[in-house]
């Protein structure tokens, strides 16, 4: 009797160990709304942004069969950007370890830093000295090239796409942001990307 239970407490704990295939499909692969909810991008701006940084993500260097894909460490490091919540948490929602997490975040984040110049342009200095002296006479702030600011516009339900509309309030409004660069203001509607310059 003691020899049996020696021998299964030997060998029934090796059945337990293997290792498990995941299997992660298509997380993209859910409703427009739903994606956008969950990554705070649109179905095609996520693959234009996996299409530029792919080749600087460690996705090929690696040896492992169970490796990410580029655009599996995107979504993982967007639901970072998108919700601030703790690794495991994220870990938990999209079936990966709390160290993939991190590696994910820190990977997409150095790629996309090392992409910014493409897309993220100041202005020259030869430019910005008139609105600093526009600023300066106006506010007395020196230095200034631009402002910013953010609100919510509360505002009737409108006819089509109510939904699009509707704050976490549950009120119906418009996210605005308006920038000034001393001569010129730019009204943008955050949700439904209308700009007008003013």
């Amino acid at each position: 009797m003691a020899l049996e239970q020696r021998y299964r407490r030997r060998h029934v704990r090796f059945l337990f160990d293997r290792r498990t295939i995941r299997d992660r499909g298509n997380p993209m692969d859910v409703d427009t709304t739903v994606l956008f909810a969950r990554y705070r991008f649109t179905r095609l701006t996520i693959l234009f942004i996996v299409d530029i940084i792919t080749e600087k993500l460690d996705s090929a260097l690696t040896k492992r069969n169970m490796a990410l894909t580029p655009l599996h460490k995107v979504l993982v490091a967007f639901r970072y950007f998108a919700t601030g919540a703790h690794f495991r948490l994220i870990g938990e929602s999209l079936d990966v370890s709390v160290a993939t997490v991190s590696r994910c975040v820190f990977e997409v984040a150095r790629a996309l830093v090392r992409q910014a110049k493409k897309f993220i342009q100041f202005p020259r200095e030869e430019s910005t000295s008139s609105v600093k002296q526009g600023f300066y006479m106006i506010s007395g702030f020196p230095n200034v090239i631009g402002t910013i600011y953010g609100t919510v516009i509360r505002i009737q339900a409108p006819i089509s796409n109510e939904q699009d509309y509707v704050d976490r309030k549950g009120f119906h409004s418009l996210n605005v942001q308006v920038h000034n660069t001393g001569r010129i203001y730019i009204v943008q509607d955050t949700v439904h990307k209308n700009i007008q310059r003013l």
